[in-house]
């Protein structure tokens, strides 16, 4: 997850760190999530998506945007 390296060094230096974005329905996207939750870094926002492929993902999110208004 784009961000987790720099989320994980703030809360080491003790800010208070919450991650917004969308991980795999299988076991990376588990462990991504509960190394940072062990990092105490909330991850309340941190969805599953469960897409079948990365290409997937890029498809919804690139119709996602397209969607919305200008």
């Amino acid at each position: 997850m784009p961000g987790g390296n720099q989320a994980v060094a703030a809360a080491r230096l003790g800010a208070q760190v919450a991650m917004i974005g969308c991980i795999g329905a299988d076991s990376n996207g588990a462990t991504l999530k509960h190394a940072l939750e062990a990092e105490c870094i909330d991850c309340a926002d941190v969805i599953v998506c469960q897409l079948e492929t990365p290409r997937e993902t890029v498809r919804a999110a690139l119709a996602a945007c397209s969607a919305r208004p200008s």
